[in-house]
């Protein structure tokens, strides 16, 4: 699978911007992340189909195919695209039981404007 970070109008990528963040200034989270990212990038069709499960990766229901990574207190959101391109678009520190859902509406407008901008 083809890894990709959303881009907003302004060519800010809000998750690859955490990521630098936590590399400085968490090796814990950081190594994580890598570790998880790869995990993703190696497993990531068989996971969407159901073949492969993961503790620290979810489909979130209710919602328009945002999944969920769980990276130690923060939460990365994503969806598939196309069936071989995964694209993160938020990440959020996790402070209660149920997703926010002001992050997940934020992860399924940034998968709408990807879509858009691809077509």
């Amino acid at each position: 699978m083809k890894l990709e970070f959303f881009t907003d109008g302004r060519g800010r990528q809000p998750v690859y911007d955490w990521i630098l963040e936590v590399q400085k200034h968490d090796k814990e989270t950081y190594r994580k992340t890598i570790i998880m990212m790869n995990y993703l990038e190696e497993n990531g069709q068989l996971i969407h189909a159901g073949v492969v499960s993961h503790k620290d990766i979810k489909k979130l229901t209710g919602t328009d195919g945002i999944w969920q990574l769980r990276i130690n207190d923060h939460r990365v959101l994503f969806f598939y695209f196309e069936g071989d391109t995964i694209v993160f678009t938020n990440v959020f520190p996790k402070k209660q039981n149920k997703t926010p859902r002001v992050e997940i509406k934020r992860a399924e407008q940034r998968k709408e404007e990807y879509i858009n901008r691809k077509q």
